[in-house]
């Protein structure tokens, strides 16, 4: 053999024993993976970890109390039925009043003089009233004689007509300018008490612009600010008053007035008791605390805020099942507290609400619950 040839045989085999050697280990690498590896499992879904409270009905009996001041049930603001100056005012704030006393008067030249007026258009008018009466006379005795014609009896008696209307109106307006001086006096409606005043003597004032403010004598009431969450439970509760100057002692009272609309600034809504006060011992503008009670409800649960869901289809919260899976609840949400929502249905006692992280959960969900107080 030549030597070149040699060598080239010598080099194949080499290179083939090289492969076969790097070939064996990968094959049999790979045949060991395959034996290593063994049959996949399902993956199951990791169970989330939730804070729970157990639902606890309860009748809700609960008794609040409010800060009040004691107003009249009636408040007047006096006002002048003409416009002019003022030139006397005869009360002043805390002066005690009765019906048809003086509180003020306006200067009355002007409404003397329109009076004046016309009352000399009245004398002007039962002067006119004559006369033309007196020509209907002349005219229908001539008329009879055959010295005047019917047109002149026609105009006669026009004239005379005329004149009779000119005299009522007459009247009128003397009744009216005598009305428009009695207006210039302002007197008062009821007994009671002068609470504010508004203007002072030399002042011009409208016709209808408040000159005092009275309230009238009779029941009185106590005057409250009730918070937007508590507004549905006031509504029917049982009211009584304390008196911050005769605490051993509570008067009944009966809501009266609940505002529709709630105040600009403090958003609160104001509530009127009426009281049951025989003895008359509450006095305008005492304190006093105004306690509600609510005893015999309905069965409700009170829950966090944060248990609390809103979408389209109302109010829900996230209840655990028995095989602690997740589902949605529909629920009646009765009232608000400060940081707490009442349910008065869709739930039942003992289940088990979730109070944190409501907004993550999906509905069948597994979950691992954790009750309230006992998270590390």
């Amino acid at each position: 053999m030549r030597p070149g040839v040699l060598i080239a045989s010598t080099i194949a085999g080499f290179g083939l024993a090289a492969g076969s050697a790097v070939l064996l280990p990968e094959h049999l690498s790979r045949t060991g993976a395959r034996a290593a590896v063994p049959q996949q499992e399902a993956i199951q879904p990791v169970a989330r970890t939730v804070l729970v409270t157990a639902v606890q009905m309860s009748r809700g009996s609960s008794v609040r109390s409010f800060p009040a001041t004691i107003a009249a049930k009636t408040e007047s603001q006096l006002a002048f039925r003409v416009a002019g100056k003022v030139g006397a005012k005869m009360v002043s704030v805390g002066d005690r009043i009765a019906a048809g006393d003086v509180i003020g008067k306006l200067d009355d030249t002007d409404f003397q003089l329109q009076l004046e007026s016309a009352e000399a258009e009245l004398s002007a008018a039962r002067i006119a009233l004559a006369t033309e009466t007196e020509n209907l006379t002349r005219i229908e005795s001539l008329k009879s004689g055959g010295w005047a014609t019917d047109r002149a009896t026609d105009l006669g008696t026009a004239a005379t007509e005329e004149a009779r209307s000119r005299l009522l109106r007459a009247e009128r307006n003397v009744q009216l300018a005598r009305n428009q001086i009695g207006y210039a006096t302002l007197r008062a409606a009821e007994d009671g008490v002068v609470t504010r005043e508004f203007v002072e003597v030399g002042q011009v004032v409208a016709a209808g612009q408040p000159i005092v403010e009275a309230a009238n004598d009779g029941e009185r009431e106590a005057v409250i600010a009730i918070p937007e969450a508590l507004l549905s439970d006031s509504r029917d509760a049982d009211a009584t008053v304390e008196l911050w100057s005769s605490p051993e002692k509570r008067l009944t009272a009966v809501l009266t007035e609940l505002s529709p609309v709630a105040d600009p600034v403090t958003r609160t809504f104001q509530a009127r008791f009426r009281l049951e006060d025989p003895t008359g011992s509450a006095a305008l503008g005492m304190s006093a605390t105004v306690w509600l009670s609510r005893d015999g409800q309905a069965r409700r649960a009170e829950l966090p805020l944060a248990a609390l869901n809103y979408g389209d289809g109302g109010a829900s919260v996230w209840v655990v099942g028995p095989n602690e899976r997740i589902e949605s609840r529909d629920v009646t949400v009765a009232g608000f507290g400060a940081d707490t929502v009442r349910i008065s249905d869709g739930l039942s006692e003992n289940e088990k609400v979730v109070v944190l992280g409501a907004h993550k959960l999906t509905d069948g969900e597994p979950v691992r619950p954790v009750l309230t107080g006992e998270q590390s």
